[in-house]
């Protein structure tokens, strides 16, 4: 039989799914995906079987349990509907989990993680997210990233996520209830999916921060086209060592109030629809 994904982690960006994805996966029914991010539907055409089963076999190596849940995340799934059908395809029954985030505080945390990993240049928020839309057109990761303002209308990629799935298979959680009360969210889920609690050992994974060198951030992700060029080992040893050489302990900058208030009245209709329509309040 082959090895099929269970749940699936489909959103947001910067709402906590990375630490969601290993908290979960501390359970002992649960397997979770090696990967930050697993990206075999995301971006494409269907894969051909066995391409896709030598993916899901690498993330989801033999690990002694019998018949584990397989879970896997990708952010960019809550917005791609090709993406959904082909999930669909390869299991509909698949479980889906999208965890949601205040948008202005969404679009706000998303831009400074551009600004961290390189693949934002633009130094002004307001210039990002409110100016050319199309400045990625060609690349769809870089489209998707810095769509600051877009991923932040939930309710309307809610509505097209459940256009491939009954709504029964889809979990709506939120990043403030995770950062609050994680215990409490992750035994939700564990019920959600008839499985007994689990305690799980609490780290935040891939928070943002402030690099402590803009132009290192740029450099290394204007070196990704290397990797393919270089042995695996020498690829991860070389990005680990920048990382730590460019990791800080400096928070981002909090909101101007301008800012919030024009995003917040940016979001309010369609805050109005998703309190409506799905009973999450960020009105």
């Amino acid at each position: 039989m082959s090895l099929q994904v269970d749940i699936a982690i489909v959103g947001v960006q910067k709402a906590g799914t990375t630490s969601l994805l290993r908290w979960l996966g501390q359970h002992p029914a649960i397997q979770a995906q090696k990967s930050m991010e697993l990206a075999c539907f995301i971006d494409r055409s269907a894969l051909p079987a066995g391409e896709l089963a030598k993916i899901l076999g690498n993330e989801f190596p033999d690990n002694g349990h019998q018949n584990p849940l397989h879970l896997l995340k990708h952010v960019g799934l809550f917005e791609d509907e090709q993406a959904l059908r082909l999930l669909r395809e390869h299991n509909p029954g698949v479980r889906l989990i999208a965890v949601l985030r205040q948008p202005a505080d969404r679009a706000w945390s998303a831009f400074w993680y551009g600004r961290s990993r390189g693949y934002e240049t633009e130094t002004d928020f307001e210039k990002a997210a409110f100016g050319r839309t199309d400045r990625h057109f060609d690349a769809p990761f870089l489209r998707r990233s810095t769509d600051y303002l877009g991923r932040g209308f939930y309710e309307k990629n809610i509505t097209a996520l459940l256009r491939h799935f009954p709504k029964e298979q889809l979990l709506l959680l939120t990043f403030e209830d995770l950062k609050n009360e994680p215990q409490r969210v992750c035994d939700k889920v564990f019920e959600w999916l008839s499985l007994p609690s689990h305690p799980i050992a609490l780290r935040a994974e891939n928070t943002t921060r402030l690099p402590r060198y803009a132009w290192l951030s740029r450099l290394v992700y204007l070196a990704k086209p290397l990797k393919s060029l270089l042995p695996a080992w020498v690829h991860k040893t070389l990005k680990s060592k920048f990382k730590k050489v460019n990791k800080s302990t400096q928070a981002l900058p909090e909101m101007p109030t301008p800012i919030r208030t024009r995003l917040n009245e940016l979001y309010r209709e369609a805050n109005q629809r998703l309190y409506e329509q799905y009973g999450v309040d960020y009105r």
